[in-house]
């Protein structure tokens, strides 16, 4: 008897067309260090957990993805509405309006829009395994340290350098690999818990 599938398949090929343009438009436009930012990796991660119906894979993604991917979608929308009245643009979405920025690398960062109802929806389809929040924080480590290795500082990818670009705050890398280091536990424990309270009440 084959295994009912829990994705539409429909879901899976726009899934992977998105991939396959998202790929080599991501790495002409803004070089292969681009790849190693948090939400590339939720993105991959997310794409293989949508492609083989994975729990763990949907819920590494949802664990290190969600609240980020969630704060990406507000600083646009206020981004949007500060354009919309004229305000000046501080945060850090508005490079969406960069009038220097192709306009098929801002079409295809409107991911950022659909991965947190993404996520969630997968976690509730597929289930929350509970095992992922450990691992996502030891990708998280792992990633902070390759960035930091092998980025270029100007590019502050996942903010490893931000005691480079914010000079004028005074604090060493070390206080900055620390804060981050700490806040990957943070953001990953706490959507672990709202995720296990999540599925439990309103999953299928």
């Amino acid at each position: 008897m084959s295994k009912e599938r829990k994705i539409p398949p429909l879901l899976k090929g726009l899934f992977c067309a998105f991939m396959a343009f998202y790929f080599p438009a991501y790495l002409i436009g803004y070089g292969p260090q681009n790849f190693f930012w948090l939400s590339s990796v939720i993105l991959m991660i997310t794409f293989l957990a949508t492609v083989f119906e994975s729990s763990f894979l949907a819920s590494m993604a949802a664990v290190g993805g969600l609240l980020f991917e969630s704060l990406w979608t507000l600083d646009f929308l206020f981004t949007v509405t500060a354009l919309m009245i004229g305000s000046n643009v501080t945060g850090f979405t508005d490079y969406m309006f960069a009038p220097n920025l192709s306009i098929w690398l801002r079409v295809i960062a409107i991911f950022h829009l659909a991965l947190p109802p993404l996520l969630i929806w997968l976690v509730l389809r597929l289930g929350y395994d509970s095992r992922a929040w450990i691992v996502q924080i030891l990708l998280s480590w792992i990633l902070i340290l390759v960035t930091w290795f092998f980025t270029n500082p100007a590019l502050n990818i996942n903010f490893v350098f931000s005691n480079v670009k914010f000079e004028h705050l005074n604090i060493g890398a070390t206080p900055v690999l620390i804060i981050l280091f700490v806040s990957a536990i943070v953001v990953c424990g706490g959507t672990h818990l709202f995720l296990k309270v999540l599925h439990k009440r309103y999953s299928r």
